[in-house]
């Protein structure tokens, strides 16, 4: 027994940071092999992806896809770092998921993010799995905005908010002198702009 106890201290005295961080390294990796592997095995065909960052898909996400579900059909897996994501392109096969089998596609992931959101202990519309409780949190919703909405001032507020914000991108897209370009960016700052309006009365916020 002594013996033993005095080989384990020698081998940790023998230890480098460089040892540890090769057999972290390698653990991780046989483990990230083995997720891998049980995906594929389990889940749609897909690209076999990269260690920690997945499959890239560039800056244009959906020509990646696009040139991903020509290869591997219209239903595929992914890796998003190591988190296996199956992706589903093609209007009929869309459609057939989300009219035939809604309650399966109408869950929530279980990501980091979400719960720094939102905590597991008390869950909003946003990360609240597939439940009556979210068939009635999305009837309440929907009920407040339909009022909100349909009141004749909140009407003419919103024709107001949104004929202005749609001079601003218009003047935007003319700044780029007639130069192609990605009209993402600035239609994601003009909905912002209308949900900072609509929240807070204002698009300032400092």
């Amino acid at each position: 027994m002594m013996a033993s106890m005095g080989f384990v201290a020698e081998v940790y005295h023998c230890l480098t940071w460089h040892h540890i961080i090769v057999v972290v390294g390698i653990v991780y990796l046989i483990k990230y092999l083995w997720v891998v592997a049980r995906a594929r095995e389990t889940l749609p065909p897909g690209p076999f992806p990269y260690p920690i960052i997945g499959n890239p898909l560039g800056k244009i996400a959906h020509l990646s896809l696009t040139s991903f579900a020509k290869k591997y059909g219209d239903i595929m897996t992914i890796f998003i770092g190591t988190r296996p994501v199956v992706v589903i392109s093609g209007v009929k096969r869309i459609r057939e998921c989300l009219l035939k089998h809604s309650h399966a596609f109408a869950g929530r992931p279980d990501m980091f993010m979400l719960r720094l959101i939102e905590p597991p202990d008390l869950p909003g519309i946003a990360t609240l799995q597939y439940c009556p409780h979210l068939k009635l949190y999305r009837k309440l919703t929907h009920a407040a905005l339909r009022n909100f909405l349909t009141v004749k001032h909140n009407q003419h507020y919103f024709q107001e908010m949104a004929s202005t914000e749609a001079k601003r991108l218009i003047s935007r897209f003319s700044s780029k002198n007639g130069k192609p370009f990605c009209p993402g960016t600035d239609i994601v700052i003009a909905l912002g702009d209308i949900a900072l309006v609509t929240l807070c009365g204002s698009d300032n916020i400092e």
